[in-house]
């Protein structure tokens, strides 16, 4: 079987390698940093991102960001419709920046897949992520069976651009569940209940969500220095949820409320920590 390429090997692209090889799927990969966990794992590395491309016909784009994705578009050479290429993104780029990337890798004769990945790397090793792609349906079809090696937790959602808005809300739920777990624990804890407790007994009841159950014991421990999703790292949905929201004119006050905490968290020292850490901003403030 023809190797899978992976441009990108950061932390959400390393843990889809990990997806990939332990499936039994040849994984070629290009990171411009050390590629020594990548190689670890049984991945075939490549000496630049073009060399992926031509070396696969389907290849997995994981960059960090939007000049990096077109950095790489730029160097990659025209195919023919003959012997076209794939590319599936993985990256929480804007939906203006695909919509871009799809134009100029379609004059490739190159195939642009939108996709998002819900979750964690954790969760993307132990299959528990939620992967969502759009865009050709012929063309997700043939690739089907890669991605659900990555993720038996695959929706595809029809046109292109319907993946990143899938994304965006998602975290928009995210943000607002983890800004409720942390004011349900910090209003617990001043009202005198074991903070343990409330966890216990409520982790599984109606009023819970997976958010609590993931996050209040980060809280209750104050457990905030070992993340993989940083209250800094939110800030980019947190802008495109506040654009988005006030561009369709909907009445949104959670989505509204949590954007405004955040951004202040992100204003403190707990910028680089877990999203949970909120609530020590809850905490700073409160009477």
């Amino acid at each position: 079987m023809e190797p899978i390429g992976i441009v990108g090997v950061g932390q959400i692209g390393l843990a889809v390698a990990e997806r990939l090889i332990t499936s039994n799927l040849a994984t070629i990969g290009y990171r411009r940093s050390s590629l020594e966990a990548f190689t670890s794992l049984g991945g075939i590395a490549a000496n630049a991102a073009n060399e992926v491309v031509e070396k696969c016909s389907l290849s997995l784009e994981c960059l960090p960001n939007e000049p990096a994705l077109f950095d790489v578009i730029q160097r990659l050479p025209d195919y023919t419709p003959a012997n076209g290429k794939t590319i599936i993104s993985l990256s929480s780029h804007s939906l203006v920046a695909k919509e871009e990337a799809n134009r100029r890798l379609g004059e490739k004769n190159i195939t642009y897949l939108d996709g998002e990945v819900s979750g964690i790397p954790d969760m993307v090793r132990a299959g528990r992520a939620s992967l969502f792609v759009s865009g050709d349906a012929e063309t997700y079809s043939d690739h089907q069976k890669t991605l659900e090696a990555i993720s038996p937790n695959l929706k595809f959602l029809g046109d292109f651009g319907a993946a990143t808005k899938m994304k965006l809300i998602a975290n928009q739920m995210i943000m607002i569940h983890t800004l409720a777990s942390a004011e349900a624990i910090a209003l617990a804890e001043k009202m005198g209940l074991d903070p343990f407790d409330v966890i216990e007994t409520l982790g599984n009841s109606p009023a819970s969500s997976e958010m609590f159950r993931f996050r209040a014991p980060l809280i209750a421990n104050r457990a905030f220095d070992d993340s993989q999703a940083s209250i800094a790292t939110m800030q980019k949905y947190a802008d495109l949820i506040e654009a988005e929201v006030a561009a369709k004119a909907i009445a949104a006050p959670l989505s509204i409320s949590a954007v405004e905490w955040f951004r202040k968290a992100n204003d403190t020292p707990a910028s680089s920590q877990d999203i949970s850490a909120v609530f020590r901003l809850l905490n700073s403030v409160a009477k």
